[in-house]
């Protein structure tokens, strides 16, 4: 019987720091929640709004909307970025090998052409 009486004082003993996390994950999120009401978002909320109720998603609480306008945000600027750093990479690159080996064989068949010509 003891040892059933001790089990619940570990569980309980466990349990307050798992309340306590859980206690600040929700502050977190709702201060995250309560900050989107100053975020001014790329994509208009009409346009995400329109969207929305095109695709039949209805949103009750207009934050849910921001969220969805920052989700894209967030897509967005990770599309610019990489397709950015793929430029870049092209042009430090140089030239690819195929058009390294067109000049070649255009400079092999211009060569021929003045053989010939003499």
């Amino acid at each position: 019987m003891s040892s059933s009486s001790s089990r619940p004082a570990s569980n309980t003993t466990n349990a307050a720091p798992e309340v306590k996390r859980f206690i600040q994950h929700h502050a977190a999120i709702g201060a995250f929640i309560n900050a989107l009401d100053k975020y001014e978002p790329t994509i208009p909320e009409q346009v995400t709004r329109y969207h929305m109720q095109k695709s039949g998603v209805e949103a009750g609480d207009p934050r849910m909307t921001k969220l969805l306008s920052l989700a894209a945000d967030n897509f967005l600027a990770k599309t610019i970025y990489e397709a950015r750093q793929m430029s870049l990479l092209r042009t430090q690159t140089g030239p690819t090998s195929k058009t390294q080996s067109k000049a070649a064989g255009k400079r092999k068949a211009n060569e021929l052409a003045s053989q010939a010509g003499m």
